[in-house]
């Protein structure tokens, strides 16, 4: 896996605006990214368990 693209804007604090049309554009954004399958992914949780749990 490669590095993700990070916006530089936290939208999790209180107080934040956030419209109804920005978060239809995040959502297409985030639409339009990579998937993988749930056995994909299970492997990925595991190789990072093996390398980082104690």
């Amino acid at each position: 896996m490669g590095k993700l693209k990070t916006s530089k804007t936290n939208l999790t604090f209180a107080g934040n605006a956030l419209s109804e049309e920005k978060f239809k554009n995040m959502i297409r954004e985030v639409e339009k990214g990579p998937f993988v399958n749930m056995q994909e992914m299970a492997k990925t949780i595991d190789k990072w368990k093996s390398k980082y749990a104690k």
